[in-house]
């Protein structure tokens, strides 16, 4: 008899944490050995892409919940009231009702209905999008001490921070296992949170390998003539739009044959972005595709693949992506990005911490570019080598099992 696998998720992007869920329900080796159900808190966005993506066909069941927090408070008065400072006097006392902790109240208790329902399931998996991530991933964990029987497994994404000493000792003393994807962030549990060896594990993330169909939209924002350079990623200051934004500009500058920037994904920085994009006057070679489910169509077109983030990164799967594709890769030397790209071998590394990020940003792109065909090869044959998800899938049954 398969055991029953209950996953959390509590994201309010579908990001690159969500596809490493998906790729477990998904997995034809795992399905065969375990029955899994997913429950995640309740949002429209998150839920259009639960169902786009056919959930419904990998789990036994799936299951929302709908919570308390200021995010999606907001984004209802955002979408209803234009006048800023009349938004920002009725987000008053919502802001005030967080901050005394009402929300994290209610929340609990609901998450602590839904565990009494159903706390029938032999293994807990938390995905806790980004550490500390969403305080419902960890108010589950503690909710679950009730009930032993449960092994309960908390994924993290990013590195341990301070501030959360306290709830943090009370979650790490409910978790049988946490699951880090790079030895980075296993490291910074080990060292912040005195956790004990034995209870971290890493596990690289992988990504299926990719098929392509080149969608009209595809052949239509990717310019002839032009060196294309695309980033893929939640449209957020960690993730160095603007920085990126400047190493065009220098390129094209410096250079004969123009450079065209493609950026794909949303966030709230968007509008910050676009307002920057045309303050440094470079609104005709770059574009701004919105959030698209072909992004691998354009990750195998463009020249050079870029993710120059500056902080809270672990292993992003966009990179793992633009490797199965034989891409030539630029990013930073952040969180687990080394692990996943050998520097000047299969991808260049930047330092975003060191004086001229930018320039130094465009000089690898033109060096990318330059080499992109032998970057390429060697970031596929990594990818081959370390990052299948047969290896991923066997890691996951030993740590359910254990």
């Amino acid at each position: 008899m398969k055991k029953k696998v209950l996953i959390y998720s509590d994201c309010n992007l579908f990001g690159g944490s969500e596809h490493v869920i998906y790729n477990i329900i998904r997995n034809p080796y795992l399905k065969e050995k375990f029955s899994f159900s997913f429950l995640y808190r309740y949002s429209k966005l998150y839920q259009d892409k639960v169902i786009e993506l056919s959930y419904s066909q990998y789990c036994d069941n799936l299951y929302s919940i709908h919570l308390l927090t200021n995010y999606t408070i907001y984004r209802y008065l955002k979408s209803k009231i234009t006048i800023r400072i009349i938004r920002r006097i009725l987000f008053l006392p919502f802001y005030i009702l967080e901050i005394v902790g009402f929300y994290k109240f209610i929340n609990r208790i609901i998450i602590d209905i839904f565990i009494k329902k159903h706390h029938d399931y032999a293994i807990v998996h938390i995905n806790n999008g980004g550490y500390p991530g969403a305080y419902s991933c960890l108010q589950f964990a503690l909710g679950l001490r009730k009930y032993p029987n449960i092994r309960t497994i908390m994924q993290v994404n990013n590195l341990a921070q301070s501030g959360y000493e306290k709830i943090d000792g009370r979650v790490c003393s409910s978790v049988d296992q946490f699951i880090t994807a790079s030895q980075n962030a296993r490291k910074a549990l080990l060292l912040k949170r005195k956790i004990k060896p034995s209870k971290v594990t890493t596990l690289s993330n992988y990504v299926e390998d990719v098929s392509i169909q080149y969608g009209k939209g595809c052949k239509e924002d990717l310019n002839d003539g032009t060196i294309t350079i695309l980033q893929v990623a939640l449209l957020q200051e960690r993730k160095g739009q603007k920085f990126l934004i400047d190493a065009l500009k220098i390129l094209n500058a410096n250079s004969s044959v123009k450079y065209h920037l493609l950026l794909i994904g949303n966030g709230e920085c968007y509008n910050e972005i676009k307002q920057y994009i045309k303050l440094q006057g470079v609104e005709a070679c770059v574009q701004l595709l919105g959030y698209r489910d072909d992004y691998l169509d354009y990750v195998n077109k463009a020249d050079v693949i870029a993710l120059p983030s500056i902080k809270d990164e672990d292993m992003p799967l966009i990179i793992l992506s633009s490797m199965a594709l034989s891409k030539a890769i630029v990013s930073t030397d952040i969180g687990g990005i080394p692990e996943e790209i050998i520097d000047g071998v299969s991808g260049i590394l930047v330092s975003p911490k060191e004086d001229g990020f930018s320039y130094r940003l465009a000089d690898a792109i033109k060096k990318a570019y330059k080499e992109r065909k032998v970057i390429g090869e060697n970031a596929r044959r990594r990818y081959e080598e370390c990052f299948s998800a047969q290896s991923y899938a066997k890691n996951i049954v030993r740590l359910y099992n254990e």
